[in-house]
């Protein structure tokens, strides 16, 4: 499937309305929602790798799932 040219950011109402109450912002659940991410995408391996570069912490996560279906969904909070 070919990606598009141009995809928009959109935030869901509703997910406004409930992003306090499901998510701090803060690394724990980052990497909680990342997991979940994972889950559902049917991932049975996930890689966590954390390395060093220029002075900088970079956190490495990669699974086996099946990907995203459309990459402006990445874009779209609460969909």
């Amino acid at each position: 499937m070919p990606l598009p040219t141009t995809i928009h950011s959109a935030v869901s109402p509703d997910a406004i309305r409930r992003a306090s109450r499901l998510f701090s912002g803060d690394s724990r659940d980052c990497l909680h929602e990342m997991f979940q991410n994972a889950r559902r995408a049917g991932a049975t391996c996930i890689a966590v790798n954390l390395t060093e570069q220029d002075g900088r912490s970079l956190l490495h996560i990669r699974d086996d799932g099946c990907g995203i279906d459309d990459p402006a969904a990445v874009l779209m909070l609460g969909h």
